[in-house]
């Protein structure tokens, strides 16, 4: 019998985390399937109570770069999102992946409570937190990752749930 267990971040992931801050990533990069990494990390951070839908196109969606960080930055969303979600029956996580000029927009959407608009301009900064055991590192984080890949980050204003856009140059899969 499989079991999933969900785990937030501990103490030693989050001093990770904080000395990797203003760093960019090392070694070396490759092509990443974004439609297949985000299947893999639905099927493995989300816990049996949150509903988690991916939305893409039938042919794969690469970007190069750094598999290790854009999963932790994945990751990082997906957690904030399932957190989130904690007091609601019908938790959902929508994912959505898209590709135009250039670029490859991945979209996670959640149906909680959403970011309230004071905190729209400071999530990005590290030490805010509106969470109890927050460290106010992850969303910094995941800012970082983004546009050491050459892309950007941002939280779209929605009823009913947040919903953030990471956006990254779209990257092509040489032949074998």
């Amino acid at each position: 019998m499989l079991v999933r267990v969900w785990r937030r971040p501990d103490f030693d992931e989050m001093a990770r985390s904080f000395a990797q801050l203003g760093r960019l990533p090392e070694g070396p990069t490759s092509e990443i399937d974004l439609s297949e990494l985000m299947r893999q990390l639905l099927a493995s951070d989300l816990p049996d109570s949150v509903t988690g839908t991916l939305h893409t196109p039938d042919a794969p969606l690469f970007v190069h770069g750094h598999l290790e960080a854009l999963t932790r930055a994945f990751r990082n969303l997906l957690g904030n999102a399932v957190e989130a979600l904690s007091e609601r029956a019908d938790s959902r996580i929508d994912v959505t992946i898209t590709q135009g000029d250039g670029f490859v927009d991945i979209a996670i959407a959640d149906n909680g409570p959403g970011v309230p608009p004071e905190h729209h301009g400071q999530i990005w900064f590290p030490d805010f937190t509106t969470k109890k055991r927050g460290t106010g590192l992850g969303l910094a984080l995941v800012r970082q990752t983004v546009q050491a890949h050459g892309g950007s980050v941002e939280l779209m204003a929605r009823e009913g749930g947040a919903c953030f856009i990471v956006r990254l140059p779209a990257g092509r899969r040489e032949s074998m």
